[in-house]
């Protein structure tokens, strides 16, 4: 039969030394690149302000969108109730784009 032996104190420090000074070393030169202290939210602070900002003028804009169409509602009831017109058709002449540029290969 196959005998089973235990590790001792002795060989666990034997096994676990390379480990544990390999990690401490990776660790050592990566602080040089990355900051292993900080912790991962500390730069978010300006970011909820900034999200903060962004959701008012998002609605401040909403509610100027909503504004300018009652504006464009009220204007075409009232051209219907001046001319008594049914549709407002709005035509707008847009001249032609300029031909693309002719490329000439020598």
């Amino acid at each position: 039969m196959c005998e089973v032996r235990t590790m001792g104190s002795r060989g666990f420090i034997i096994r676990m030394l390379p480990f544990v000074a390999a990690f401490s070393l990776g660790l050592f030169i990566a602080s040089f690149f990355v900051n292993v202290g900080r912790p991962a939210f500390a730069g978010r602070s300006g970011r909820g302000q900034e999200l903060k900002r962004l959701r008012m003028e998002n609605e401040d804009l909403r509610n100027e969108n909503l504004r300018l169409k009652n504006d464009l509602d009220n204007f075409r009831w009232s051209l219907d109730d001046k001319h008594g017109l049914r549709e407002m058709e709005m035509r707008i002449d847009v001249p032609a784009p300029p031909p693309p540029p002719v490329i000439r290969r020598k």
